[in-house]
């Protein structure tokens, strides 16, 4: 018999690689999944910061430095994929 864990991780497997296979064909799926991540990262990100630094403006300007650079990297990422047409 199969045991539950392959089971998931099979299930997982196959819907992480159809969405990949979407986010390729279809741009607003990828801006949609893109953004996903990036709330997520810059959860994960002011999560981290808030055990490192304990002072306020610290916070504020490492947080605000990550989102600027997520926003940089996926203008660029979006910008140049449309430019030369990566599909």
């Amino acid at each position: 018999m199969i045991s539950e864990n392959l089971k998931k991780r099979t299930y997982t497997s196959v819907t992480l690689i159809l969405i990949l296979f979407l986010m390729l064909l279809v741009k607003p799926i990828l801006l949609y999944f893109l953004i996903i991540i990036g709330i997520f990262s810059i959860i994960e990100f002011s999560d981290l910061i808030k055990t490192i630094n304990k002072k306020f403006i610290f916070k504020i300007f490492y947080n605000l430095i990550f989102i600027l650079l997520y926003l940089f990297f996926t203008y660029f990422f979006l910008f140049f994929q449309t430019l030369f047409n990566l599909r």
